[in-house]
């Protein structure tokens, strides 16, 4: 991990409320929209981490003309989003610890919203709402921390990038961030958390009012392909490290891991693959109709394909 010369990076630096890791890769075009927002908070008691996982743009260039000693930059070869969230983790020294990616944005009450959730000492973790911009459609929808499914032992909450803080402590006895996922990282680091605050009878605070933007970008792969591929990765994963106690606690959300991998396998050509997953997703929930149409699907390919390229599961 290299760090520019240039910039003043105090290994004595004073302990701040807040840790903000930001990791960017190319994304010198917006990246300062995401670095002004934060420093254009109401509660200024924070570090500003990014982490460049090996950008080719003019990304250093652009933090080093900013001149805030809140701001520490860190450089690193490309590795991955979760890993670099990882990394900034590592170096910070803040209480609690939010991340933001580089292309969204933080409304200005963001961190004072947070910290005031963080009510006693108690509080293992704070959830917000978030509005997803979409230029494309030319909409804003908002979304609210929720009651979720059994998997998140029913807690209220939403973990998206920007929408969630935690106790320096309860990240780090959940692991971090799963460093092999590029996709649905957040929500599997949202099972650990809310598993570990349970387990410990630490409460996760709620603020119902959209505190971060999430700019959705029509272009965030190269090739569909790319995405089909993180989306079965990230499935794989998750039905591995939870499968077991999916099927115990929450079967129909087993069989959504399942399907989500079996269709994106589909979609890849991965047809044996594909009917394995729908068939254990037939064996767990076997109630629901669609896990059969798709099983069927998968053996006529020439019937499937235009099928597995226009259904969305997401």
């Amino acid at each position: 991990m290299n760090m520019p010369s240039n910039l003043n990076v105090d290994e004595q630096r004073r302990t701040p409320i807040f840790s903000i890791v930001i990791p960017t890769y190319n994304r010198g075009h917006i990246l300062s929209r995401a670095i002004q927002s934060d420093l254009n908070q109401t509660f200024c008691d924070f570090e500003l981490i990014i982490v460049d996982d090996g950008s080719t743009d003019n990304s250093q260039e652009l933090v080093e003309q900013i001149t805030d000693p809140r701001i520490l930059y860190l450089r690193q070869e490309n590795q991955g989003v979760s890993t670099a969230r990882n990394a900034g983790f590592k170096v910070s020294k803040g209480k609690y610890i939010t991340f933001l990616d580089s292309d969204d944005e933080a409304l200005p009450e963001w961190l004072h919203c947070l910290v005031t959730a963080f009510t006693t000492e108690t509080v293992g973790a704070v959830c917000a709402g978030v509005k997803v911009s979409d230029a494309k459609e030319n909409k804003i929808v908002v979304r609210l921390p929720s009651n979720r499914d059994p998997m998140y032992d029913d807690q209220t909450c939403l973990f998206l990038s920007g929408t969630f803080a935690v106790r320096r402590d309860v990240f780090e006895a959940v692991g971090g961030y799963a460093e092999s996922l590029a996709y649905g990282e957040n929500s599997e680091l949202g099972l650990r958390i809310v598993s570990h605050c349970t387990q410990k009878n630490l409460p996760i605070a709620n603020v119902a009012e959209p505190l971060v933007i999430y700019h959705r970008q029509p272009l965030r792969w190269a090739k569909s392909e790319d995405k089909f591929r993180l989306r079965l990765a990230s499935a794989e994963y998750v039905l591995r490290q939870h499968g077991e106690r999916y099927r115990k606690k929450h079967p129909r959300g087993y069989t959504n891991y399942c399907a989500i991998a079996g269709v994106n396998a589909a979609r890849l050509g991965m047809h044996q693959q594909a009917r394995q997953f729908f068939m254990s997703a037939i064996h767990v929930y076997p109630w629901d109709w669609r896990h059969y149409c798709r099983f069927v699907l998968t053996l006529i390919p020439s019937l499937g394909r235009n099928f597995w390229l226009r259904y969305q599961q997401e």
